[in-house]
């Protein structure tokens, strides 16, 4: 119970122009025993990330023609490279109480992303780095009475100059004494969205 991995694969392609790749290892490690009361546990991501661009998807300007894009006519371009693999690092420190005894039981979560700020330069003319972005979100789990719960949570997010805020608050409601909850809730991401949360609990999945 104190070990886990995991491994991922993505790829996302952006209407054939250009296709972004990424696979991963993941591994963590819970620091308390079997019998804490709370859960304290730090992991990493190794992951690849592989970029490609598709050159013949694209159209420049000595192609415009009488009014319109001739793909046929030569473009006078000369790019040597359209890809580039990228290693790409994270890691992160997440503590979470689970004392039974207790109404309240707080959690929190630290996470860095891009650790290695990698290169995302395709055409290698300047240098791109992608800044590091730092997660931070905590909240409380509240028993109000057996089997229904109250979650006040909040999230900070920062990359570069970029910074994302959201607070809200989740409501757990067990069904019958099961194994299932179901779960609603909402959540206002600053200067922008509400965003609502509606979900089916099962032990501790989502």
């Amino acid at each position: 119970d104190r070990y886990g991995f995991g491994m991922y694969l993505n790829n996302y392609n952006m209407a054939g122009i250009m296709n972004s790749f990424q696979s991963g290892v993941s591994a963590a490690y819970n620091v308390a025993g079997r019998d804490s009361r709370y859960i304290l546990s730090g992991g990493f991501n190794l992951g690849i990330v592989y970029k490609k661009m598709n050159d013949q998807q694209l159209v420049w300007d000595a192609q415009y023609d009488n009014g319109y894009f001739n793909t046929d006519l030569p473009s006078g371009e000369m790019i040597q490279r359209w890809s580039r693999m990228m290693l790409d690092i994270a890691g992160g420190v997440s503590y979470k109480s689970t004392n039974a005894r207790k109404r309240v039981n707080p959690f929190a979560n630290f996470a860095m992303f891009h650790v290695n700020t990698p290169n995302e330069s395709l055409l290698r003319t300047t240098q791109s780095d992608l800044p590091i972005r730092y997660s931070v979100n905590a909240g409380a789990r509240v028993e109000v009475v057996d089997g229904t719960f109250l979650i006040p949570m909040g999230l900070y997010m920062r990359q570069g100059a970029d910074q994302q805020v959201n607070v809200g608050m989740t409501a757990e409601v067990g069904l019958g004494g099961s194994v299932y909850s179901v779960m609603g809730g909402a959540a206002y991401r600053m200067n922008d969205a509400i965003i609502a949360h509606v979900g089916l609990k099962h032990k501790n999945v989502v």
